[in-house]
């Protein structure tokens, strides 16, 4: 994955983490991110368990990606530990 990329799968993720979910549109708005479903399919094979259901407006349907938090629960505990280190230093 390229440099751009990598950054952007981890700016998703940390979205994520905090909770929240994301669709194609909020990505592309507030990271520049074309490729959402990419950045989805990065984490999956790194191992985060996201779910996708299936978000309408009056004219199309997209998806809409959430982190699993129960099953996820410590990966994300690691993840942030990982991060405060990061900031510490």
């Amino acid at each position: 994955m390229a440099q751009g990329n990598a950054s952007k799968k981890i700016m998703v993720l940390n979205r994520l983490v905090l909770g929240s979910s994301i669709t194609p549109l909020q990505a592309l708005e507030d990271f520049g991110c074309f490729r959402l479903a990419s950045a989805i399919h990065d984490l999956r094979e790194d191992g985060w368990i996201i779910s996708t259901n299936t978000g309408r407006s009056k004219t199309s349907h997209f998806a809409v990606y959430s982190l699993d938090m129960i099953k996820n629960k410590n990966r994300i505990k690691t993840y942030i530990k990982q991060l405060e280190k990061k900031a510490k230093s």
